[in-house]
């Protein structure tokens, strides 16, 4: 937990490897999953307050194969038709979940395009490149801009591409050279190097009874490592390993306005533009979409702390991963929580929600 600039608050507990009993540490290392996507999203809009893209922009400038995208819609006969896209898809559809590169409302078109994403599935050498390029023989689950749907992996490495194409570097080169040196971010990498896997975390699964075991190992066989192997797939929806301090350090740049130690990556009107409620007066469709909240680009944003139902300001935004982590940038508590863990299937534990009520239960105002 950090406020006014400095960590007030630091722990770790549990394992990193329960089989073993090795503990976890302040510097161990954990995969993002979804967390990614904020990285991702400041790296668009270093771009974009580079004058090199815009918000706006149709997709298909930078991917040509865009610019014939359909949208699957659920016909009176009860097949799945495909209609022409009625607007083009945007990078700020991309960058608010709005794209409809998702599954959509009927289960019908649900189930076709999950069959359509299906036969996309390759070999593990792939770039995302050639993912990207996949995805533009699929159907949106919507008319871009008309509903707001989660998309797990499609949207955001369609932008990680988007950034590959502008650069002219992958995006992990991009991210490291604009973003993780720049905030000594050292800790921070799509492939976790061989002399660091003492201090990796094993990643578990949480099965319908509860108990727990092993999705994904903390050694060279790791889907996170590959060392003597090609590393050639940077997603921009996940894939980043990083630590608790490493993380911490880039929500402070965003709390601070896009500065972190006299170095500046955005302008304070970039990460206000960044952190506004982008996604407004539209349906939502599915649970993620919480209550008293829209999207902004690449982070959920707070518009009604009551809606919402947990202790919260009005303009604070966030977003976690699938292994659990989490992270939230409270404006004006001045105020960042950051909590992580590797469990997947962990929403019945509900340690996240518990831990933001602790937090603010803590918040106390100096007396001065």
């Amino acid at each position: 937990i950090a406020r006014d600039g400095r960590i007030v608050h630091q722990d770790a507990r549990g394992f990193a490897d329960i089989e073993t009993g090795r503990p976890i540490s302040m510097d161990s290392l954990f995969r993002l999953a979804s967390q990614t996507k904020p990285v991702t999203a400041v790296a668009v809009m270093i771009l974009l307050e580079q004058g090199r893209l815009r918000l706006d922009d149709p997709v298909s400038r930078y991917l040509p194969a865009y610019a014939a995208l359909q949208v699957a819609v659920e016909g009176r006969d009860g097949t799945v038709e495909l209609v022409p896209q009625e607007r083009p898809l945007t990078i700020r559809h991309l960058l608010t979940h709005t794209a409809g590169m998702s599954a959509g409302e009927s289960a019908l078109v649900s189930r076709r395009i999950n069959e359509m994403a299906q036969a996309l599935v390759g070999s593990p050498g792939q770039t995302l490149e050639m993912v990207v390029d996949g995805y533009a023989s699929l159907a949106l689950g919507f008319q871009p801009g008309t509903r707001w749907e989660y998309s797990p992996g499609a949207g955001f490495n369609v932008l990680g591409r988007i950034v590959e194409v502008v650069s002219g570097q992958s995006l992990w080169e991009f991210m490291r050279a604009n973003i993780f040196e720049p905030l000594e971010m050292l800790d921070t990498f799509y492939y976790v190097p061989s002399d660091h896997l003492a201090r990796y975390t094993v990643g578990y699964q949480r099965a319908s009874d509860g108990s727990i075991a092993p999705a994904d190992p903390a050694d060279g066989t790791s889907r996170f490592v590959r060392a003597g192997r090609p590393q050639v797939m940077f997603p921009g929806a996940g894939g980043l390993v990083s630590t608790a301090h490493d993380y911490l350090r880039f929500a402070q740049m965003l709390l601070n306005g896009g500065e972190l130690d006299g170095v500046r990556l955005l302008s304070p009107k970039t990460v206000e533009l960044m952190t506004a409620a982008h996604a407004t007066g539209i349906p939502k469709i599915g649970a993620l979409g919480a209550n008293g909240t829209a999207f902004g680009l690449g982070v959920n944003v707070v518009v009604d702390a009551a809606q919402y139902g947990e202790a919260s300001s009005a303009g604070t935004y966030m977003w976690g991963g699938a292994f659990g982590t989490t992270f939230w940038v409270d404006p004006k508590e001045r105020l960042i929580g950051l909590f992580m863990m590797q469990l997947q299937g962990h929403q019945p534990v509900r340690i996240r929600n518990e831990y933001r009520a602790l937090v603010y239960g803590a918040v106390m105002e100096q007396m001065r």
